[in-house]
């Protein structure tokens, strides 16, 4: 998600219900045009719902992902973490211990015996 699409969602966070009216002025910092294609492109990662009547918007609202989508992306890439990188050294380190422990505790159980 780029800027201008965060700042869109800051904005929509800010409103009293978390929804743009149309009714309402608009008063954010983004150009009204590039906040209108904005919420078309937020719309299409499912991060904003959008109502429309006569193909003008009349409303828009965050949807679950676009209320938390900060708490969801952290936890997509604390599971890319574990699933890409942490699971391959664990995996390495285990076939390490292996392939050069294993011999060597054979060996000196069959001393022992």
């Amino acid at each position: 998600m780029d800027r201008t699409a965060k700042k869109v969602v800051e904005y929509i966070k800010s409103q009293p219900d978390q929804t743009y009216h149309a009714n309402r002025r608009y008063t954010g910092e983004i150009p009204f045009p590039v906040f209108q294609g904005a919420l078309v492109y937020l719309e299409a990662l499912g991060i904003v719902e959008i109502k429309r009547v006569s193909g003008g918007i009349v409303s828009a609202g965050l949807t679950h992902y676009g209320r938390f989508y900060r708490e969801i992306i952290w936890s997509e890439r604390i599971d890319f973490f574990k699933r890409s990188i942490l699971c391959p050294v664990v995996v390495t380190i285990l076939t390490e211990a292996v392939i050069h422990g294993l011999p060597r505790l054979l060996e000196w159980l069959l001393l022992r015996v």
